[in-house]
């Protein structure tokens, strides 16, 4: 390209110096000789553009073919050898059957096992020569192949240059998509800097909640705007968003359940994926909400599938902590499922299948006794509205005959909640659900 650079260079200063050699009155056309001259360096330039295009096209084809060719000899290789290491391990397998064996009948009948497995043999060595005959075959047909690609590109450099156009729109379509992905990634990073707080400034206020749940619909509107992808990614952000703040806020504090669940029935109505996707998070991070407990503690995935946490020392949890943490986790589940006056995709009947599911097992541990309290601190005044008699032969059934003799602190506390219904009445915590104006 530089040497045609400068040869179209000296071509200009040919006319420049005929241009002035001639009589003042002679008529000509300068403006036209150099957009003459210009168009010739448009069309060299483009020419160039193309080769470069072709050769590194033709330059990649070669590079994957030599790739393949590689590839084909090692499996050759790896072919033979798996051949020679049976055929060894044959012959000491069928030499210790002679050494153990002295009866001449067994011996001619290994014998003539032995002759089958050797044509056995025999042909699939065959069968495998043929295969890399074929493979030699293809590798020299690559060969030509790339031999014919440097042929070819002779033929390719002619192109009409009417095919540039195509090219710079595929180079315009390709930027287009490399900056929709940088703006779906500035999104879930946007989105991620403002769901996190929302869920740490509620309250027990009715117009703090309805406040929260809008802010967080429009987070959740304006992503399913950019794609479906930013918006189940949003989803998903949102419900592991619920998780820690119920590990960390309602171990401590039950009440701030009932507004955290609020939310998320609020969200739930107008966004129905968000069910399946909060149900995962849930059963992942605390399994007494599916329920399902048949994993062995004695192993490391079981206490992963349970939900214990591991320290950077590779230390597990203690069961203490663990069941703080569960317990948490629980109380937002239970304070979804009695949530009312709202369309709620999870309604009561989840509460009355994972108790039955929990109280047809033996107590497996301390941490199901406070999970159980937990159901019926939080949607115990719902529960026995919901279901009457049936929800009172459940509660007996757990504080009585489930419980048994069992003197834990948490299965002492269930015990004490059972009493307290039986005899006054009174079960879930006091005010519990209930919002101020």
């Amino acid at each position: 390209m530089e040497k045609k650079a400068l040869e179209i260079d000296h071509a200009f200063s040919l006319i420049n110096h005929w241009t002035q050699s001639l009589p003042y009155k002679f008529d000509y056309d300068d403006m036209f000789l150099e957009e003459r001259l210009q168009k010739t360096m448009i069309e060299h330039k483009e020419i160039d553009f193309k080769e470069s295009v072709l050769f590194e096209h033709r330059n990649k084809e070669i590079m994957e073919n030599i790739e393949k060719a590689i590839l084909k000899e090692d499996e050759k290789e790896k072919i033979h050898r798996s051949i020679e290491a049976k055929q060894s391990q044959k012959i000491i397998y069928e030499n210790r059957k002679v050494e153990e064996k002295k009866d001449q009948k067994v011996v001619k009948r290994i014998e003539i096992k032995k002759n089958e497995e050797m044509k056995d043999n025999e042909e699939k060595i065959n069968i495998i020569n043929k295969k890399v005959e074929n493979d030699e075959k293809k590798i020299k047909s690559n060969e030509e192949k790339i031999e014919n690609n440097e042929d070819k590109m002779d033929i390719m450099n002619i192109v009409d240059t009417l095919q540039l156009p195509i090219l710079e729109q595929k180079k315009k379509e390709f930027t287009y998509n490399a900056m929709d992905r940088v703006l779906m990634y500035r999104k879930k990073i946007e989105n991620k800097r403002k769901i996190t707080p929302k869920c740490g400034q509620l309250t027990n206020s009715k117009q703090q909640i309805a406040r929260i749940t809008k802010d967080l619909e429009d987070i959740i509107m304006m992503s399913r705007e950019v794609s479906t992808t930013v918006y189940h990614w949003v989803l998903n952000f949102l419900s592991k968003a619920v998780i820690k703040q119920a590990e960390t806020e309602v171990t401590v504090n039950l009440y701030s359940a009932y507004p955290l669940a609020a939310v998320c029935v609020f969200l739930m109505s107008s966004h129905p994926d968000l069910v399946d996707i909060l149900l995962a998070r849930f059963a992942k991070k605390c399994p007494y909400t599916i329920p399902y407990l048949k994993y062995n503690k004695n192993t490391e995935e079981g206490m992963k599938a349970l939900g214990f946490y591991r320290s950077k020392n590779g230390k597990f949890e203690e069961e203490a902590s663990y069941t703080e943490r569960q317990c948490g986790i629980f109380a937002v589940f239970a304070a979804i499922i009695q949530t009312q006056h709202i369309p709620n995709y999870l309604p009561m009947h989840f509460g009355w299948t994972l108790l039955a599911k929990l109280l047809n097992e033996p107590p497996s541990s301390e941490t199901v006794f406070a999970i159980i309290s937990t159901f019926m601190d939080i949607s115990g005044n719902v529960f026995v509205k919901y279901y009457g008699l049936q929800a009172d032969k459940l509660i007996r059934l757990a504080v009585k005959d489930w419980v048994g003799d069992n003197k834990g602190s948490n299965a002492t506390r269930l015990k004490i909640l059972g009493e307290e219904w039986i005899t006054q009445k009174k079960i879930g915590l006091k005010n519990g659900g209930y919002f101020e104006e």
